[in-house]
């Protein structure tokens, strides 16, 4: 995960390839899996500022359309504890 910030955080446009910064997607075991990645991401100072990092698990990916297969972690304003939200994103046209 050092190396992805270290990535994400000094990005130049076609320095690595790439012309758009790449969504970083983690795919976990099982939704405890992607619990406890994310509190090492955020215990060991790792999250992502400039772009955001969605999870899914193995068995979510074999369903006909990914486009609800992605959860993101977002921290509720109220209570300062971080939630898993299902979200919708359409990463290819």
């Amino acid at each position: 995960m050092r190396l992805f910030k270290d990535f994400y955080e000094n990005f130049v446009q076609f320095d690595s390839g790439f012309e758009m910064m790449p969504q970083l997607i983690l795919t976990c075991e099982d939704e405890k899996h992607m619990v406890e990645t994310f509190k090492q991401i955020v215990a060991n100072n790792l999250v992502l500022d400039k772009i955001k990092i969605y999870f899914t698990t193995d068995l979510k990916q074999n369903s006909t359309t990914l486009d609800k297969s992605f959860i993101e972690f977002v921290k509720d304003k109220e209570t300062g504890k971080f939630k898993a939200n299902n979200v919708e994103i359409k990463l290819l046209g």
